[in-house]
């Protein structure tokens, strides 16, 4: 065997088989730099002329080691980088991480060294700019970091016509998958068929599987976990108040913790709704894809979230509605007033804005016919029913026809503006019309469906519950004998329990037509109050002394 060369300096036991290897070897110790690059402007100095030759590549461009793998077309300038990535291809990773229960493996050495920085913590490069104190376990990390403080996008898309330019080959490569549509990444868990574009995003996604927070925020009292570091930095600002990201619209002083939140505010200032929906003939569009998302249960009549307490049918469309929804089973009023002195509070955030305006004196909701402006918008339409009855009567007109339109095009047949005669029988009155009836045969069924706007607030109780008596008296003389179901459907502000909902249009017109397709008759004739004030769990108008005993058994309600 060969005598071997070693290096005689302290604590470097490496020896080499040539004196040339350890004289290469040795430089690493003395920092000596003898050769040179010759390139103009070019300061590169390296220890050894193959470091050189291979530095001089970087100005010719010159790629002289190709993978001869089947239809791989890499190509690159040193031969150890054509040995690692040839790995890519028979799956071979020789470097294993030798800290305890740390299966760690991969193809280059390189890696190697980097990764167990991660166990013990080293970062040796440092950023060099004034006041950063930036440092990191790789050189790569470095050259990409110092880009933040250059402005250094050197990698560009090739696409035609897209000027995409990024800091990292790696983004480059993500970025031209929204070209391309690749998404190579695939959840593997059972009946999942995710896929993605990233590596992260898969990362990311599997913990909605897992179940796995790891991300804890670590203020004091504060138990919030999270499954990914973004997620937590938000969160973090709701405990210092930061706001990073604010608007450039001239006298717009909205700032936000997140900068999706700004995408979104400026879209309030351009009128743009880049989301739309695909269901034929609807030309719904909106600015937040997740408002898409709600709007296309109308058409499906898809409720996913349900109430999970005892004895609750509750399901609604959206969570947020579902949370809102618990608090009148836990009585949870969340939602405090911060006036000195004030001790207000309230299940849902909507009602505590209005509250405060009793405070601050604001008056948002404003008449376009006088100059007339009030807190809540139910009493800017109490103003317009009673001093402007003409224009009063073409918005509630523009709520009824929205309502009918919605169920002509999930395939109802109706009859409009129904007049039903009481010439059979006795009464101060001779008629009754009805905003609209549907005949369900086969079901033994009648739907009388009533668009009540504010309630039909001002009208007479007393009143309104005899007109519908009578109304099934008369349909009943004139010899029909189906059962008959009332909807008093209110498309406007409604409260349980005196604190006011906000249940959405679309989630409303929802329950009407799952109503319409699958209610079974008990009773001769039975009346639904749809998103009307309740008490309890009652519409509060079967606790007015007017409304008749009679018929409260045959009450039910939706809210």
């Amino acid at each position: 065997m060969p005598p071997r060369h070693s290096c005689d300096y302290l604590e470097c036991g490496k020896s080499f088989g040539s004196k040339s290897a350890l004289k290469m070897h040795t430089r690493t110790h003395t920092r000596e730099r003898s050769f040179a690059c010759d390139f103009d402007e070019c300061g590169f100095t390296c220890s050894g002329s193959g470091h050189l030759v291979t530095h001089k590549r970087t100005h010719t461009g010159e790629r002289p080691f190709a993978c001869d793998f089947d239809e791989c077309g890499f190509t690159c300038s040193m031969s150890g980088n054509l040995k690692v990535h040839k790995r890519t291809h028979t799956g071979e990773k020789p470097f294993a991480c030798d800290f305890d229960e740390c299966g760690f493996t991969c193809s280059g050495s390189g890696s190697l060294v980097t990764h167990k920085r991660t166990h013990t913590g080293e970062k040796p490069f440092a950023c060099d700019f004034d006041e950063c104190g930036f440092t990191c376990s790789g050189s790569g990390s470095l050259v990409t970091h110092k880009r933040t403080h250059t402005g250094e996008r050197p990698f560009a898309c090739d696409f035609d016509e897209c000027g995409f330019t990024c800091s990292t080959s790696g983004h480059l490569v993500t970025h031209k998958r929204t070209h391309t549509g690749e998404r190579p990444f695939a959840c593997d868990f059972d009946g999942c068929e995710y896929t993605c574009s990233q590596s992260a995003h898969l990362v990311t996604h599997k913990r909605t599987h897992t179940g796995e927070r790891p991300f804890a925020c670590d203020f004091d009292e504060c138990g919030f976990t999270c499954s990914t570091s973004y997620s937590l930095k938000v969160h973090k600002r709701t405990h210092t108040g930061e706001k990073p990201f604010a608007c450039d619209f001239d006298g717009c002083e909205y700032t936000c913790s997140e900068s999706g939140n700004l995408v979104l505010h400026k879209r309030t200032h351009t009128g743009e709704r880049p989301f739309a929906c695909d269901f034929d003939e609807c030309g719904f569009t909106c600015s937040q894809s997740t408002h898409l998302v709600s709007h296309k249960r109308t058409h499906t009549g898809e409720r996913p979230f349900a109430c999970d307490f005892d004895g609750c049918d509750h399901t609604c469309s959206r969570p947020e509605h579902l949370k809102v929804h618990k608090r009148t089973h836990t009585g949870e009023r969340p939602f405090a007033c911060d006036f000195d002195g004030c001790e207000y509070t309230c299940s849902g955030s909507g009602d505590l804005v209005k509250h405060k305006h009793t405070h601050t004196g604001a008056k948002p909701h404003k008449c376009t016919e006088c100059e007339y402006a009030t807190i809540q918008s139910s009493h800017l339409l109490s103003h317009i029913r009673t001093q402007h009855i003409g224009h009063f009567n073409q918005i509630m007109k523009k709520k009824e026809t929205r309502v009918f339109d919605y169920l002509t095009t999930r395939g109802f047949c109706f009859e409009r503006e129904v007049t039903i005669s009481y010439n059979c029988f006795d009464t101060n009155k001779s008629s009754s019309r009805i905003d609209a009836v549907f005949e369900f045969p086969g079901r033994d069924l009648r739907v009388l469906l009533e668009i009540d706007e504010t309630q039909h607030d001002g009208y007479g109780i007393a009143c309104d519950v005899r007109r519908m008596n009578d109304t099934a008296l008369a349909i009943r003389l004139a010899g029909t004998d189906a059962n008959i179901l009332w909807v008093r459907f209110n498309p406007d502000a409604y409260s349980i329990d005196g604190d006011r909902v906000r249940t959405p249009w679309a989630d409303r017109v929802a329950t009407l037509v799952d109503i319409l397709n699958t209610f079974q008759p008990s009773k001769p004739m039975e009346i639904m109050y749809m998103y009307y004030n309740t008490v309890e769990g009652v519409p509060a108008i079967c606790g007015d002394v007017e409304y008749a005993r009679d018929i409260v058994d045959c009450v039910s309600c939706i809210f």
